[in-house]
């Protein structure tokens, strides 16, 4: 447990039986955060690897189109960021 903590607890507490229960309560706290934050990461890794192979298959349909139907965005600005987007599969056609 953080000194800095226990020293914060034990200021202006004359009674230890609170200041135990404050303790435990606190490392109680601590343990159950630390439990939440390393299922929470778990839960991210697999969340990402599942993003990553949906959009691997995503990539890999793309390349099988051969994109016969193409609309043209020109930039509203005028600008050169215009872009040419495939309407089958979505991809963007550069070129």
């Amino acid at each position: 447990m953080n000194i800095d903590l226990i020293k914060k607890l034990k200021v202006g507490r004359e009674n230890s039986t609170v200041l135990i229960a404050e303790l435990e309560h606190c490392d109680k706290t601590i343990r159950n955060i630390d439990k939440i934050r390393t299922e929470l990461s778990r839960e991210y890794g697999e969340h990402n690897k599942k993003i990553n192979e949906l959009s691997k298959k995503l990539s890999d349909e793309q390349l099988q189109c051969s994109h016969p139907l193409t609309t043209y965005h020109g930039d509203p600005s005028g600008g050169s960021d215009s872009s040419t987007f495939c309407d089958i599969c979505g991809k963007e056609i550069f070129g």
